[in-house]
């Protein structure tokens, strides 16, 4: 009679195999593959046997899927009461294989926990300011992966600053790729934006920790250019800013969001008044001349003639021009918006927060026309930015704006062609002390 054959089962068993090696007078069934159920397989439940198992190997996940996506419980059609089955077919605290836990990206977990301890705290100066970002904010993230990305790519770079004298590798490089991951989460969405006010908030808020990680970027970078740093800054926020402006970015509705983060100037009835330094500015380019062709000595005879006929404005920009109108349309607006920030900010009173969101407005609003001027390192535009040093000054003591202030002065005194210096009288007497 031929040798009977029987399947073998690589996943089997313990038992099973056992039994297709050495048979004994219980092995009447020994043939019979091992049907892989587990805890315990049908031939084990007939003969009453042990059922003991080979481990499984644990699926590979890299640690960024652990914060991407959804920790997988169970694989196929494994259910929840299959998981209760399970468990307790194995004894007390027995949790099979097939549902073991996904791999911990501690790191991550390093992170977030510091920036719900730390770093949450030196974002916002009132209480209420710093259990927004410590508490509200964390759990608007666990819903929106891009803004989490943001979380902790801050939190890196805060936990990297903290150390003075050096600036760890290691988290520097976390910081940058926790953010380039927001913003390429940031893009996809971009394609199917559900049309809900977290969604817009946690967008909002990708946009304030894009402030955050940038002006906080440049202490870890002491070569970079302070200008182009801004620059760079602006245009993230920007970015984001372009998929608000139909939807909520200048009309938050009042939530713990919004409050927290108040940048609209339109959300708050606020009292818009012309601070005397930014008028000044603001007459200064209006009384500033074009360009003009040569002009015979019988013209030149009658002296210049400015827009407003201010005799103390004409000296102050005597010899000064402007390049085109178009370019005094953009500087005047560009103006115009930087004096609102300074009102909402002082508006507030002795006890007013210092928001993030408020940083964000006046680099949000920037048209591309400033920009490019300002790219061009265009004098009155480098005087416009040296003007809103000023504001940085005022919140020298945070984290990521310390010492923003002078470096970009500094930058903008060594760009600035000779004869604009006047127009830093103000920016230089409240950052340096200095009157001129």
């Amino acid at each position: 009679m031929g040798r009977r054959s029987h399947t073998k089962s690589r996943k089997g068993c313990f038992e099973c195999k056992r039994r297709h090696i050495k048979k004994t007078d219980e092995d009447v069934f020994c043939d019979l593959q091992c049907n892989e159920v587990r805890p315990v397989c049908a031939n084990c439940r007939r003969l009453e046997s042990d059922c003991t198992w080979p481990p499984r190997k644990p699926p590979v996940t890299s640690a960024s899927d652990a914060i991407s996506s959804p920790a997988t419980v169970a694989s196929g059609s494994s259910s929840h009461q299959d998981l209760v089955a399970a468990a307790a077919a194995g004894g007390p605290g027995h949790v099979p294989e097939t549902f073991g836990p996904s791999p911990l990206a501690v790191a991550d977990l390093r992170l977030l926990h510091h920036f719900t301890l730390h770093a949450s705290q030196e974002i916002g100066q009132p209480v209420y300011d710093r259990i927004g970002w410590q508490d509200d904010v964390v759990n608007l993230a666990f819903d929106h992966h891009f803004l989490l990305r943001g979380i902790l790519a801050v939190s890196a770079l805060h936990l990297a600053t903290a150390r003075r004298d050096d600036y760890p590798a290691d988290l520097l490089l976390q910081s940058a790729v926790h953010m380039d991951a927001a913003l390429g989460e940031f893009r996809v969405l971009l394609q199917n934006i559900p049309d809900s006010e977290q969604t817009y908030n946690a967008i909002f808020l990708l946009a304030c920790l894009l402030a955050i990680h940038g002006f906080g970027s440049l202490k870890t970078q002491p070569s970079s250019d302070p200008i182009d740093a801004f620059i760079h800054c602006a245009g993230l926020i920007q970015g984001v800013k372009l998929v608000q402006i139909p939807h909520n970015w200048a009309n938050l509705k009042r939530d713990d969001i919004s409050a927290l983060v108040s940048i609209s100037r339109r959300q708050r009835q606020v009292f818009i008044y012309e601070k005397p330094e930014i008028c000044l500015l603001r007459e200064r380019i209006s009384a500033m001349s074009l360009p003009s062709p040569p002009i015979s000595p019988r013209t030149a005879a009658i002296g210049p003639v400015t827009e407003n006929g201010s005799p103390a404005l004409a000296e102050s920009t005597a010899g000064l021009n402007i390049d085109t109108e178009a370019d005094r349309i953009v500087y005047l607006h560009t103006i115009d918006e930087l004096n609102e920030t300074f009102s909402e900010i002082e508006s507030c009173g002795p006890h007013k927060p210092f928001a993030i969101g408020l940083m964000c407005a006046w680099p949000a609003s920037l048209s591309n026309s400033f920009m490019t001027l300002l790219s061009r390192r265009r004098p009155l535009a480098l005087v416009i930015l040296a003007h809103f040093a000023v504001l940085l000054r005022n919140h020298e003591t945070s984290w990521y704006l310390s010492g923003w202030d002078r470096k970009l002065l500094d930058a903008i005194e060594k760009a600035i062609p000779p004869g604009f210096e006047v127009f830093l009288a103000w920016p230089k007497r409240c950052i340096k002390g200095v009157v001129i």
